[in-house]
């Protein structure tokens, strides 16, 4: 195995420019393709913070039907004030203690209760919904509904806040509010802290209340008031893709007697998402085509130029299989010496590609762990080079040395 590796470097090095190109060509091959694979990754994860917030999130209720069990704790003004969820299904209350059985399905992440509850305002009969939130459940409210991120005025809710309201944007327009006005909500005046942005969300209302502060209130236009009840709650699931699994085994948690709905782009997201990995492996799969193509062109020009020092050195006694692993090992040696360092530069340049295509760079994403980057490479790279290698060495081997040198 010395002999043959000595002899395949003394003949790499005998044609210097035709191996210098070569090596040079696998560099240029891999520098490239690490900078596309790298952008094309980048521009995955972005989306895919983009689709955790659109698309892994759906609300739970539990609808009221005509010919199902009559509501307990309605309305005193059942005809425009009531329990709901949009866009105008009337729900029943649950217990908030299915929290925890919701919390428990493993495709699920963060879950909070929820109450909407839809009111006539008593000074000029609008209606509005209000929303009672549970602020300290901060994660779960920033995936599904809104938090402190989502503030375009004033300030959100502190966790003992209270008296205190949040109005949604659309509303706040409507009626021309801000931060230090005044809301009536249930005959009860409640100043404006702040004033969130109308965006994609599993539910929305127009004003926001501390939960303790929505059930007082609430109770006012009850026949019996709550307990530690809600009528919806919201979801958020460990992935997009994973959201109809999660929606499909909390429905069953009440046998079916719970409903499910998600933000309306959630299945389109996920299929954009699938588009996007899809299109990386076909990324992939045709640089390696590429690069494979490229070295067994290299190798069958080597062989073909070579078929005469191969013909004579099978006259003097060479067996097969030390040509055959002559021309695989001398593949080897220049993919690997040109693949490697390539990949390195392609890492290392793809800051500067990312600026040049005035893409906003965010080190935060975790790209490609160097160390298997470089093990990916350097054996996807061999494992080219052999079989791009293969045809050639079949070539040489099958050569007929009186047939070569009688031509």
């Amino acid at each position: 195995m010395k002999e043959i590796f000595s002899n395949t470097l003394t003949e790499l090095l005998r044609r210097p420019f035709r191996t210098l190109v070569n090596v040079l060509g696998y560099f240029l091959c891999c520098a490239f393709i690490t900078i596309i694979v790298l952008l094309l990754r980048f521009d995955l994860q972005a989306k895919d913070s983009v689709v955790r917030y659109m698309g892994a999130k759906f609300l739970i209720y539990s609808p009221v039907r005509k010919d199902g069990a009559p509501q307990i704790k309605i309305a005193k003004d059942p005809v425009s004030e009531g329990f709901f969820t949009e866009p105008s299904v009337n729900t029943h209350l649950m217990p908030v203690s299915l929290v925890q059985k919701i919390a428990a399905i493993d495709e699920v992440k963060a879950v909070t209760p929820f109450l909407l509850f839809r009111i006539k305002q008593g000074q000029d009969g609008h209606i509005f919904s209000l929303g009672g939130i549970k602020v300290q459940d901060n994660y779960a409210l920033k995936s599904t509904m809104v938090s402190e991120g989502d503030i375009v005025k004033g300030a959100f809710f502190n966790p003992n806040d209270r008296n205190v309201v949040v109005v949604d944007k659309s509303y706040a327009d409507l009626w021309n509010l801000k931060p230090g006005s005044v809301v009536n909500v249930a005959d009860a005046l409640y100043p404006v802290i702040g004033v969130v942005s109308s965006h994609a969300r599993t539910a929305r209302a127009d004003i926001y209340m501390n939960w303790e502060d929505a059930k007082k209130a609430i109770n006012k236009r009850l026949t019996v008031p709550l307990d530690d009840e809600a009528n919806i709650f919201l979801v958020a699931s460990t992935g997009g893709e994973f959201n109809a699994t999660a929606m499909k085994k909390a429905q069953e948690l009440l046998e079916g007697n719970l409903s499910a709905n998600s933000v309306n782009c959630s299945l389109h997201v996920v299929d954009f998402m699938g588009l996007s990995k899809n299109t990386l492996n076909y990324v992939l799969l045709a640089a390696c085509i590429l690069v494979f193509l490229f070295s067994a062109n290299s190798q069958w020009s080597l062989v073909s130029e070579k078929r005469h020092e191969i013909a004579i050195l099978k006259a003097i006694g060479w067996k097969n299989n030390v040509i055959f692993a002559q021309i695989v090992l001398g593949s080897v040696l220049q993919s690997a010496s040109g693949g490697v360092p390539g990949t390195i530069a392609g890492f290392a340049l793809f800051p500067l590609c990312a600026a040049m295509l005035e893409i906003p760079f965010n080190e935060q994403y975790e790209f490609l762990n160097l160390p298997v980057l470089f093990a990916w490479v350097f054996v996807g790279i061999v494992l080219i080079a052999i079989f791009s290698a293969l045809v050639p060495a079949f070539k040489a081997v099958k050569t007929s040395p009186a047939d070569v040198l009688r031509n």
